[in-house]
């Protein structure tokens, strides 16, 4: 550690002498050299160059010029010191919010006023600059190319109040370490490249490339880690006084709709968001400030209003992405109900700033897109298609699922459905308006058809473990449990079995009697020999079924609308009351009451749980982070928002 009356400002490079102001700049716990004194910045870069370790003493008299630095090390040092540039040094802290600063001091010089604007020869003066609201937007030249992406909410917002005429954004490169020695070696080309390449992504002005002081001042300035940020930004208003720092998020969530930026505005437009999650409408979700229409692919307007009491399909769309058959099958969809005159529409979004579609999409793009579409949509970038992403929480891959394509949302948002291409897949047209709940309302109302006396004939004759012999005939009027066995050991069916065995014992030769028909593919393979074993109720082989299609009526939970699994089937159950009527039908083995039939909810609300369990929809909830909304779940808590 340095000796006491030392600074360490810094673990790589730097110790500062507090009696003397001197720099010592280190390559070995024992090799110093002197440096001028120049910007902390230059010193931080220069451990791209130096073997830094931990420093254990300073020497009271270095021995030479720069002991223990290298050439390059040294020119460097000589040129900077040459230059003029030890009165960029300055203590003081970084800027933060709130601060007060000399915008123009810091943007201009006294050989310079003027900013750049990309392929533009007109020069913008520090006048032109009066009275606006400024953004430093700070990008590091050696970034990943594909952090481009995330310019684009900068862009727009920009963009959306340009004629206003009240924000200006400043490029200021920064983080390419060989700014700090282009004036000595060749690679200067290759930065200036660099600088290019982001600066064609912008419309906006920047400190030129060539003032290599300014950029690096405003770097330091600004307090920055080149190493870890690839980009960040500061709002600051005509005043001087910084508004937000670190602010890209404020571009990404907000817009121009967060301008002139205050935690005021923000605060303001958090609450709306808040009053849009908790009672979403296709108004709140669709509308704008400056808009409050949606367009048809004959560029019709079309009032955002009159789809208030319509079932409104949200279609995320991605160019080259997105599965044809979706579209076909959305077509399909919106032709048979427009036809009958339902109050059935389809809005397409269409993506333009995914990893996917931010180098691939344009105007021309979306038209050609679009007007193979019949339905409506929000305009092309429309400041609504990014915040309807983080609403309906687009997009969404865990392990490769599919992501919410479809988003169904109600008359006046009283429910939204995310998985509405999922539900159309599997049940087609049959579960409008392709919700969930839809499909277990239908699903409980074909199990509702099924009779007991459908599925055994009536001289059936089941034997119980104690001895009984009975004919299905003899059952009429009882209250009946059939269990359908799975192929494997489950511990939560097992706890349900021992459960049940005991109410059935202590209903027994009480009005609360109830029968139970334990029906196996196996007798010798039951995952359960030694369970069934002591129980007393009936047993009966699948192949006693009369030849039901039960498939009809989805009453296991491996038939799937008509198709068997060969594999993997869990243990499901049936009950039926004294009148032979299908009154629960269960894949999901809970003993939630004790009376018969043991659920305190309803067939359709269980057949709900059932089916998202069947196809995966559960798990896909689980990982999911937008709005959903449904008569047994809602979820407004969104991180991202």
């Amino acid at each position: 550690m340095p000796k006491e009356g030392h600074l360490e400002l810094e673990t790589w490079s730097c110790i500062k002498s507090c009696a003397s102001n001197i720099y010592y700049l280190y390559a070995s716990p024992r090799c110093y050299f002197k440096a001028v004194s120049i910007p902390l910045t230059y010193l931080r870069w220069t451990h791209f160059y130096l073997q830094a370790s931990p420093c254990s003493s300073v020497p009271e008299k270095p021995q030479g010029k720069y002991p223990g630095a290298g050439e390059k090390t040294k020119r460097y040092i000589d040129l900077l010191s040459n230059k003029g540039y030890e009165h960029l040094w300055e203590e003081l802290e970084p800027v933060r919010k709130g601060d007060m600063i000399n915008l123009h001091d810091l943007l201009f010089t006294k050989n310079r006023d003027y900013l750049v604007k990309y392929n533009d020869d007109q020069q913008v003066k520090a006048a032109q600059l009066a009275g606006k609201v400024i953004i430093l937007y700070f990008v590091r030249l050696n970034s990943d190319p594909l952090e481009s992406v995330y310019i684009l909410s900068l862009v727009e917002t920009y963009t959306y109040l340009l004629p206003d005429h009240c924000l200006e954004v400043v490029l200021v490169a920064y983080g390419s370490e060989e700014d700090i020695f282009s004036i000595s070696c060749d690679s200067h080309t290759s930065s200036a490249e660099k600088f290019e390449a982001v600066f064609s992504l912008m419309p906006w002005t920047a400190i030129p490339f060539s003032d290599i002081a300014s950029r690096v001042r405003l770097s330091g300035r600004f307090g920055f880690d080149i190493l870890r940020k690839p980009s960040t930004s500061f709002v600051i208003d005509s005043s001087g006084i910084v508004l937000q720092s670190d602010s890209c998020d404020l571009f990404d969530k907000y817009g121009g709709l967060g301008y002139p930026f205050t935690d005021e505005r923000i605060k303001f437009l958090k609450a709306q968001v808040a009053a849009t999650v908790q009672q979403p409408s296709i108004k709140s979700l669709l509308a704008s400030p400056k808009r409050d229409y949606v367009i048809s692919n004959t560029r019709d307007k079309v009032p955002v209003d009159t789809l208030e009491e319509k079932v409104v399909a949200l279609y995320f769309f991605e160019e080259g992405i997105t599965d044809n058959w979706h579209t076909e099958s959305i077509k399909m969809a919106y032709e048979e109900f427009r036809q009958n005159k339902s109050s059935f529409e389809v809005v397409l979004i269409y993506l333009y700033d995914t990893i996917s579609t931010y180098d691939c999409t344009s105007e021309e793009s979306f038209w050609n897109t679009f007007k193979t579409m019949p339905w409506l949509a929000l305009p092309f970038k429309d400041l609504k298609c990014r915040e309807l992403e983080r609403y309906l929480g687009y997009p969404f891959n865990p392990l490769d699922a599919k992501s919410p394509t479809l988003v169904i949302v109600g008359p006046r948002g009283r429910y939204i459905e995310p998985w509405g291409a999922l539900i159309i897949d599997q049940f087609k047209l049959s579960v409008y308006p392709f919700t969930r709940e839809q499909a277990a309302k239908l699903d409980t109302e074909k199990v509702r058809e099924l009779k007991l006396e459908m599925l055994w004939d009536q001289n059936t004759i089941f034997r119980g473990k104690d001895g009984r012999k009975v004919r299905f005939s003899e059952l009429v009027g009882k209250k009946i449990i059939l269990f359908f066995e799975g192929d494997y050991f489950l511990q939560v069916e097992l706890e349900f079995l021992i459960m049940l065995e005991e109410r059935y014992l202590d209903c027994k030769d009480t009005r609360d009697e109830f029968e139970v028909i334990y029906i196996t593919n196996s007798k010798k393979n039951s995952p359960y020999s030694e369970q069934i074993a002591c129980m007393t109720w009936f047993v009966s082989m699948t192949s006693e079924l009369l030849p039901t299609d039960l498939s009809l009526y989805r009453c296991y939970c491996h038939l799937k609308s008509g198709r068997t699994c060969s594999h993997s089937q869990e243990s499901s159950i049936l009950a039926f009351d004294g009148d032979g009527r299908v009154v629960r039908k269960s894949i999901e083995l809970s003993f939630d009451h004790i009376d018969f039939p043991f659920y305190a909810g309803n067939m359709q609300e269980e057949a709900f749980h059932g089916m998202n369990r069947l196809y995966g929809w559960r798990q896909l909830d689980h990982f999911y982070w937008g709005l959903l909304i449904n008569p047994y779940h809602k979820n407004t808590y969104l991180p991202c928002i």
